[in-house]
């Protein structure tokens, strides 16, 4: 008889023991006794085997659970993983967009900046008239009268400096002939 427990590997060696210790008193078992322990022993052994069938399996339930635990976990790491590099790639592409987003809204606000310098051309030209012939004589005529002026104000700022700084120095020899 093969028993896994041995609590009860231990009992039936405590009742060998006993068994040997009371034939050396000289004490006789009946039959009677012997076909009562004889079938309290088969009912025992019925509910042993019945109980080693139990933990057969439940340790086979608890390998399938295990082995079932070990792959829903690695599902789950994998899941996981997946999740991060989700993660990073969603950020990217949202960096990405938001770059984007700011070189479109650039284009059209350039787009429309050149759109509406283009209006203004456009408004310029369609208002633009040739001048007449007298218009240009005018325009010329202003123009070299404006040269003139111009001219007659440079000399008369050079003078203006000559003047100054010779003010300037009058003014440097006084303050030395004061001093002295």
């Amino acid at each position: 008889m093969f028993l896994e427990n041995e609590h009860l590997r231990a009992n039936l060696k405590r009742l060998s023991r006993q068994l040997a210790e009371s034939e050396s008193k000289g004490e006789t078992v009946h039959t009677i006794d012997v076909e009562e322990v004889q079938i309290k022993c088969n009912i025992h052994f019925r509910k042993l085997c019945d109980l080693q069938l139990r933990c057969v399996q439940a340790k086979s339930l608890s390998n399938r659970c295990t082995h079932l635990y070990d792959i829903q976990k690695l599902k789950l790491d994998r899941a996981i993983a997946e999740s991060e590099n989700l993660k990073t790639s969603t950020k990217r592409r949202v960096f990405m967009n938001e770059k984007v987003e700011e070189r479109v809204r650039f284009y059209y606000e350039s787009r429309f900046r050149e759109a509406y310098k283009i209006h203004k051309m456009k408004t310029r030209m369609e208002s633009f008239k040739f001048p007449t012939m007298d218009n240009f004589i005018q325009v010329v005529q202003t123009d070299k009268e404006l040269d003139r002026r111009l001219g007659i104000q440079s000399r008369r700022m050079r003078i203006a400096k000559l003047s100054l700084q010779r003010h300037k120095k009058a003014w440097a020899r006084l303050k030395q002939k004061g001093s002295q």
